[in-house]
């Protein structure tokens, strides 16, 4: 047997390490320790929530990426231009947009966001892009002669002048100004796609069954019975690329995006505003000066920020009717703010960063304006009457203090887990 006095000391040494172990698991920050057991940190349940929760099936998005880039990219562009010649002549490329090319889907690979993206063959004293009488995020482009004046006798195009005007444009009898016409494009395009689904060809070399075309706001959605993965959506919104340098004097435009070469797109969406002359108004929009922004390199919590907010909404009905791109961009807006700087680059602030979303989207909801990411004016929140932002933002502030209150806390795991579940809340 041990000695009395040795084995006290070996007891007392126990007690002691037992309670260095306390103090060492349950911290009060540190992302990847428990606080006690069964119980984790705020920092590790959303990482599990993004790992299994957000993560994309990769054979499937292996298997649909295929159809978009075989499919659409090379057969159905290759009718088109079959089709119209005028086509062949202003086609540009497939512009990536939307949340499976940003990297920001989730759940499932089955839905894509393409741009037909439209060359406009206008030298830059011709154009005029005018944000007046234009609502906020939409401007009016306007010709300032005639296409038979403005074309080179050289450029492809020169030959089908009179079909491009008839197609695309309308005089301003006042101003002699040529417009670009919202619904010209969308039934010139919807005419096109119609045709050239209805042409024959080997659909299964694709891994696919059939195709049928459902308009869709400014998108018209292909519908493709897929042989393997069911059905895939892949929402098709033609656009005209413009140089960033038309926006120089727009008054509204965030200055440093003025700063910056490169394109921009208008798409024919119009707006919800009943106004004189309102199918000249072209939606902006900038996906590849966001997806710049949201992909520096370092700022590792900003896509997972983006998709957790995303999971978040999806998971809690109450917050129903709040976009994708409102809550990336809530995500933007707390990009420019230099005092977040320093927590994107590291892991161990996502809880920290998600409450701090959480936080701008109510204090944007309590104003009632998500205001656009370029153009401040801009209110995201254009489609919500003032009931439905009040309930949402009342809703919010108490799930807010339900997870600072529970962050870290041995209920942490429990609390914030169930506002990723499909449990009613």
């Amino acid at each position: 047997m041990l000695p009395r006095a040795l084995t006290l000391l070996l007891l007392l040494l126990g007690f002691a390490a037992g309670k260095q172990r306390k103090v060492t698991d349950c911290p009060a920050t540190g992302p990847k320790e428990k606080t006690m057991a069964g119980s984790k940190t705020a920092v590790t349940v959303l990482q599990e929530v993004n790992a299994h929760h957000v993560k994309i099936d990769e054979q499937q998005r292996k298997e649909t990426v295929k159809i978009v880039e075989m499919f659409v990219k090379v057969e159905l562009i290759s009718r088109l231009k079959k089709l119209s010649p005028m086509f062949g002549i202003l086609y540009r490329e497939i512009g990536h947009t939307g949340s499976f090319y940003d990297g920001l889907r989730v759940a499932d690979a089955k839905e894509f966001d393409l741009n037909l993206v439209f060359n406009l063959p206008v030298p830059d004293a011709f154009l005029t892009v005018e944000d007046k009488k234009a609502d906020q995020g939409f401007v009016r482009v306007g010709i300032t002669k005639e296409m038979s004046v403005v074309l080179q006798q050289t450029h492809p195009l020169a030959q089908r002048e009179p079909e491009f005007t008839r197609t695309f444009l309308e005089r301003d009898s006042n101003t002699g100004v040529n417009y670009l016409i919202v619904d010209k494009m969308r039934r010139w395009m919807e005419g096109l796609l119609t045709k050239a689904l209805d042409m024959p060809g080997d659909l299964a070399q694709f891994g696919i069954k059939g195709v049928t075309l459902r308009k869709s706001g400014p998108a018209l959605t292909l519908l493709v019975d897929t042989l393997e993965n069911g059905l895939v959506e892949i929402d098709l919104v033609p656009a005209f690329a413009l140089k960033l340098s038309t926006l120089s004097n727009h008054p509204r435009i965030d200055s440093a995006l003025k700063s910056m070469t490169g394109f921009y797109y208008v798409i024919p969406k119009k707006s919800t505003k009943e106004v004189k002359n309102g199918d000249r108004q072209w939606r902006m929009s900038f996906p590849e000066q966001e997806k710049t922004m949201i992909s520096q390199p370092g700022l590792k919590c900003v896509k997972v920020v983006i998709k957790l907010l995303k999971t978040f909404r999806d998971k809690n009905q109450p917050l129903d009717g709040l976009s994708s791109y409102s809550l990336k961009t809530v995500v933007m807006q707390m990009m420019k703010n230099k005092k977040y700087l320093e927590l994107w680059p590291s892991d161990k602030n996502l809880a920290d960063l998600f409450i701090l979303a959480l936080e701008t989207l109510h204090g944007y909801l309590v104003k009632g304006h998500i205001p656009h990411i370029y153009d401040a004016q801009s209110n995201l929140l254009w489609n919500m009457n003032s009931d439905t932002i009040e309930n949402k933002r009342n809703w919010l502030a108490r799930q807010i203090r339900d997870l600072k209150a529970s962050k870290d806390q041995p209920n942490c795991r429990e609390v914030w887990l169930k506002y990723f579940q499909d449990s009613p809340k």
